[in-house]
């Protein structure tokens, strides 16, 4: 595996992470605002 390959496959999964995290934090405004 070459350094041009980690550092993409880096990227991918931080994007990932941040969909994810993204998704989560709506999900609780949601809640947030129908419990509020």
């Amino acid at each position: 595996m070459n350094y041009a390959q980690e550092i993409t496959q880096t990227k991918d999964r931080a994007q990932i992470y941040f969909l994810f995290f993204g998704i989560q934090n709506k999900i609780k405004w949601l809640i947030n605002i129908r419990m509020g």
